[in-house]
């Protein structure tokens, strides 16, 4: 350096750039230093600024430092090359000159013109390098595409400062990803950027319309390898540059998508998971967060004079209003996946909202006047920094400036619907995005439920979701375990569960206390829960209390009891609290005939319905001959465990003794239990081998895809026993005593059923080695279960048995009353029934699923 000065630069960004300068044997004196941008001088700062770590080296009591900023918008070119220069001096100090892009500049229009048409001949003649190749490699291509272009080194510089980014698309994606862009370069490659870091597992291709851009979009086909650019010639407008991009796709779903957004982990499979779950389900959209991290909106309302609502803005995005699947009067075309078949029923967006606002609002309403539902995914997240596409309010000549005009259009368009509509401030706005989704029933057990762990969890998940499907919005609470479950809370939020947790609630009092009058509907599975009866009697007057049993539990320690592995008093104690319960509530809900019938022998005037619960069908697994072996599945529930001992004590050596290769997996909780492992360490070595204590699996389809044959060797017990459901479900025969075989109402193929070890040892080895015998089961299990256990069967037997229980008639006074309900009136009576037959094409639309 030509002056005696040392000197260093520490921070060169937009944000700050800073650094300190010190003149050998003159510390205390300041150095001036010259500041050019582009060769032309902008202005000189002094290093005087105070810097602690400079003062501890002892050079002028620290003050050496200097710091500034640089504005974009004083610059009219898109890269800035700075250097700073002691004055007087030609040298530059270290660190630069530095290079700056300049996102608010555009490029002339001279270049962006012949840029566009110079990449897009190189790119269509295959002349373009790969991204997988060197950036040098592109800097020098997009040199010789434009070397004669003026200012085409700024074009040049910008690529070499672009981190590109690659997708990979198939050649049939599921999804086309729309993003409408004009100029904001860097906010779209963000979005790009997250939507690779975060790549989904449905197939995708993404489609860019670059309406008119000034600035580096002209360079998108260079830094984005996969992603289709479509260019306007002229500015069209959001709206019509949207549907230009759309009709240049074919893939099933449309996805729309704003470039001033960044999408979270799994944002877009979670909104194709739930339109493959709701046929019915015609758009669906995310929530979305501002910057900060607070919830910008999760769905919309519209109000009667048409003026949009926003739901839980600037709120904790973790409420539990937040998280479930609801649906929404509209939600934002920042993120929105739609049906190519509702686009194109509907006309897509309409062009009278051109050049946009209101056009998603309004492709909701023409979706919903179709027959479809509009939905919201919380699981779906999504950023958006909000007016960094459309401009703030009422700024002239951005889009957001059509705003109050698209309003007035757009409530002209809708007054019938908007009719029905409430006034801003009438009704909490909390309130009435769950009245969209149907009225609310309150779903109270001990814990939250884990289908995966008991038939219990999935007789209450399936009855949440028939529930739904009969026009309800079901809410859960846990009586014994208010936590946030990580595992299986999300899992009924994604299905539309309004989930109650810690630290939003802490209680079923303080639920049942919230709103008071607001549940139609209270729903209490298993007998420690009835405890809660007389205070929904006094919040929730109207409300109507249905009683799951889950199983008679006296009957189950009375027969435990009769073996001498239950104590009899307490099946006397228990008995009294399920019969007072029966007699508390409005109806109760069994799962078999037989414990229809005990009730009735007690209380001979109870309603009682039986009500089964709807069980996935998997017919497709592996044929006789790819299987071996036996499972028994069960949870570590005092009857499971009994039944694993005696299994393994009187059953299986008589299997072994026949044929000695037999492999018996234990599947479920049981198998960890104490006593079973007893049973399995007093087994001859050899045969321990023979036995796999598998415990929880997190794929229980994949275990019944290997064996031949389930087990439920079950000495006592009651009700319906999902292990049973399960096996059959996937075409598994099952081998199983009359305990486990009652109610369930099994067809004579498949009556399967053995009291004595002698003879259930015979039926399993008879069935593991006849493939006619098998084969024969197999097609009679599928048949059964897809007759009895079906969704149909359980929506239309829930629904007759809520007639039972007096609630569409409570709903027909309370609509003579005057009282208020969905959208301001109470459905007719036998509502629920028309919604259990759907509407002729195997779709109910009226519900979340």
């Amino acid at each position: 350096m030509a002056t005696p000065v040392r000197a260093h630069l520490d921070v060169c960004s937009w944000e700050r750039i800073a650094g300190w300068a010190v003149m050998d044997g003159e510390p205390g004196v300041p150095v001036v230093l010259s500041v050019t941008v582009n060769q032309l001088h902008c202005f000189d700062i002094v290093a005087d600024q105070y810097r602690p770590d400079l003062h501890a080296l002892g050079w002028g009591g620290g003050r050496n430092g200097f710091h500034f900023t640089l504005q974009r918008s004083s610059f009219e070119d898109s890269i800035l090359v700075v250097e700073i220069r002691v004055a007087g001096s030609l040298e530059p100090l270290p660190g630069t000159p530095f290079t700056l892009l300049n996102d608010e500049a555009g490029f002339a229009p001279d270049l962006v013109g012949g840029l566009s048409a110079a990449i897009g001949r190189a790119v269509a003649r295959g002349h373009m390098p790969t991204l997988a190749a060197q950036g040098r490699v592109l800097v020098a291509a997009l040199r010789r595409v434009c070397d004669a272009l003026p200012g085409a080194g700024l074009a040049v510089n910008a690529l070499a400062q672009a981190e590109p980014v690659s997708f990979s698309t198939g050649p049939m994606p599921l999804v086309s990803i729309v993003v409408a862009v004009r100029d904001q370069f860097a906010l779209t490659m963000r979005c790009l950027r997250s939507i690779a870091e975060h790549r989904p597992r449905t197939p995708f291709e993404i489609v860019v319309v670059d309406d008119a851009s000034s600035d580096q979009t002209v360079l998108l086909p260079l830094v984005a390898e996969g992603v289709r650019v479509i260019g306007n010639e002229e500015n069209a407008g959001f709206l019509r540059s949207v549907c230009t991009a759309v009709a240049s796709t074919s893939a099933p779903y449309v996805m729309l998508l704003n470039n001033d957004t960044a999408v979270h982990e799994g944002w877009l499979d979670h909104l194709v998971d739930t339109m493959a779950q709701d046929p019915g389900a015609g758009i669906v959209g995310s929530k979305l967060l501002n910057e900060d991290g607070t919830l910008q909106e999760c769905g919309g309302l519209v109000w009667r004079m048409g003026d949009a609502h926003n739901c839980g803005r600037n709120e904790s995005p973790d409420r539990p209003e937040h998280c479930m699947l609801r649906e929404a009067d509209y939600v934002s075309g920042a993120s929105l996946l739609v049906r190519r078949s509702v686009w194109d029923a509907v006309g897509g967006f309409s062009p009278e909202f051109s050049p946009g606002y209101y056009e998603d609002t309004d492709l909701c309403f023409k979706a919903r006047a179709a027959g479809w539902r509009v939905l919201v995914q919380p699981a779906s997240i999504v950023t958006h920094r909000e007016g960094g596409t459309a401009g703030r309010d009422g700024v002239p000549g951005t889009m957001k400036a059509f705003q109050a005009r698209n309003q007035r259009l757009f409530r002209a368009k809708w007054a019938a619907v908007l009719a029905g509509h409430p006034v801003n401030g009438e009704i909490d706005p909390g309130l009435q995005a769950l009245r969209r989704a149907g009225r609310r029933a309150l779903f109270i057990d001990d814990c939250t439920p884990e289908p995966d762990a008991d038939a219990g969890s999935n007789a209450a998940l399936q009855h949440m979701l028939a529930l739904q499907r009969l026009g309800y919005v079901v809410e859960f609470a846990p009586s014994e375990n208010m936590s946030f479950m990580p595992s299986y809370t999300p899992a009924l939020q994604r299905l539309g569960i309004l989930c109650r947790y810690r630290p939003h609630a802490s209680s079923v009092e303080e639920v049942l206390r919230a709103h008071p009058g607001e549940i139609e509907l209270v729903y209490l599975h298993r007998v420690k829960n009835t405890r809660f009866i007389q205070l929904v009697r006094e919040l929730h007057p109207r409300a109507r209390i249905v009683y799951s049993v889950a199983d008679l539990h006296h009957v189950r320690l009375e027969r435990g009891a009769a073996l001498g592995v239950e104590e009899p008093r307490a099946a006397a104690r228990v008995r009294e609290d399920e019969l007072h319960a029966i007699r508390s509530s409005d109806g109760t809900l069994v799962h078999s005939g037989p414990e229809r019938a005990t009730i009735l022998r007690c209380l001979p005037q109870a309603r009682v319905a039986v009500v089964p619960w709807a069980v996935a069908l998997r017919p497709d697994g592996p044929g006789f001959e790819c299987r071996s072996g036996a499972v028994f599945i069960g949870s570590r529930h005092p009857p499971n465990v009994d039944a694993a001992v005696w299994l393994l004590g009187r059953i299986m050596p008589l299997v072994w003794h026949r044929q000695p290769g037999f492999v018996l997996h234990l599947v479920g909780s049981h198998a960890d239990a104490p006593a079973v492992r007893q049973a399995h360490a007093a087994l001859p070595g050899v045969l321990q081998d023979r036995v796999r204590l598998r415990g929880r699996v997190p794929d229980l389809a994949a275990v019944l895809d290997q064996v031949r044959l389930s087990v439920a060797p079950l000495r006592y017990g009651a009700g319906i026993k999902g292990k049973v459901l399960e096996s059959l479900a996937a075409g598994v025969p099952c081998i199983m005593t009359p305990c486990a075989a009652e109610g369930i109402g099994l067809p004579p193929a498949l009556a399967l059923v053995a009291a004595e070890p002698e003879a259930f040892a015979a039926s399993m080895l008879r069935l593991h080695r006849s493939p006619a015998l098998h084969r024969k089961a197999s097609r009679a299990a599928i048949g059964f279960i897809a007759e009895r256990h079906g969704k149909a069967a359980m929506d239309t037997a829930l629904a007759a048995a809520l007639e039972m229980a007096g609630l569409e008639a409570a709903m027909a006074e309370a609509a003579a009353r005057g009282q208020p309900g969905r959208d301001g009136a109470w459905p007719a009576p036998n509502r629920l029934l028309r919604h259990a037959a759907g509407d002729g094409h195997g779709q109910v639309r009226d519900s979340p699923l």
